[in-house]
This record gives structure tokens, sequence and C-alpha cells, in this order.
């Protein structure tokens, strides 16, 4: 539990209103109970998300760094491959 999960009871006052499960609230002191929709700023999926943001940044990168890199090798009847551009042959 951190310390987001403990808030001031909105009956008698005093923090010790916890989040239990299925964001339901209740209060250790006077028994209230409410639940609650879920906040829209959850750290948990807002540092997820940034991981995801730099992922999909950094091969986006490497993919257009390596666009001049590419080379097409064409199947011959014979079936060896042959590069046009440079003449390579391989098996």
């Amino acid at each position: 539990m951190s310390e987001h999960d403990i808030a001031d009871c909105p009956r008698c006052g005093k923090r010790d209103y916890v989040l239990k499960e299925d964001n339901v609230w209740i209060c250790l002191n006077c028994g209230h109970t409410a639940k609650m929709p879920k906040s829209k700023f959850d750290p948990e999926t807002e540092s997820s998300s940034g991981i995801w943001i730099v992922l999909v940044t950094a091969i986006i990168v490497v993919l257009v760094a390596m666009g001049g890199e590419r080379s097409t090798f064409i199947k011959t009847p014979t079936g060896v491959y042959v590069n046009p551009d440079s003449g390579v042959i391989t098996k």
C-alpha cells in the first residue's frame, strides 16, 4: 500500500480511509465505505506508457538509420541469389 492509498475519511475526518481492491475505500475508524471510479492519473500506467514511447521512438530511429543500407537479392532459376547493385552472389 502506498501513501496514495490513504486519505481522510469523508464521514469522520480521520486519516484512516484506505483503498482496497476494486477501488473500494473503507475507513478503519468508522467503517464508512465507498466505491470510487478509477483515477485518471495512474502512476503505473504513466511510467509504463513512457517506456513504450521511448522504445517505439528508438525502433523508428534505428529503422530510419538503416534505410540507406538496404540490399535486394533476386533469386535466379538455378536457386542462386544475386544482388544487382553490387553483383554479390550467394547460395
